[in-house]
């Protein structure tokens, strides 16, 4: 990520705080497990990226409030942060796979796990 771009996240927005929210709808046990890891990952994304949700909010409204003005869009749009999240994705999900190959291949040197 460019200096530019870190000095635009890192513009005064505080730390993410999960919101509480509550669901009207009724959801199954492992649903609900399923969406909890989904949004530690979400947050995990976040802090990496040095972003709150807040900030991706207003790149989302700014992007929109350009678009229905017909005007230019701004830089950072919510197609960034989706492409910044799908990349964050990417690599953790490349790293556990490493890593559980290590683990299961045996006793092999770092240069060898680090080849995979």
């Amino acid at each position: 990520m460019s200096d530019m771009a870190k000095r635009k996240i890192n513009d005064g927005y505080s730390a993410f705080k999960a919101p509480s929210r509550s669901s009207a709808m009724s959801v199954p046990s492992g649903s609900k497990n399923q969406q909890r890891a989904a949004n530690d990952i979400f947050i995990k994304f976040l802090s990496n990226a040095q972003m709150s949700r807040e900030y991706v909010l207003r790149i989302w409204s700014d992007m929109k409030l350009a678009e229905s003005k017909c005007e230019k869009v701004p830089e950072f749009t919510i197609y960034w942060v989706l492409e910044e999240f799908a990349k964050f994705l990417f690599n953790y999900a490349s790293s556990k796979v490493k890593n559980l190959l290590c683990q299961h291949l045996g006793s092999l040197d770092d240069t060898k796990c680090s080849q995979i």
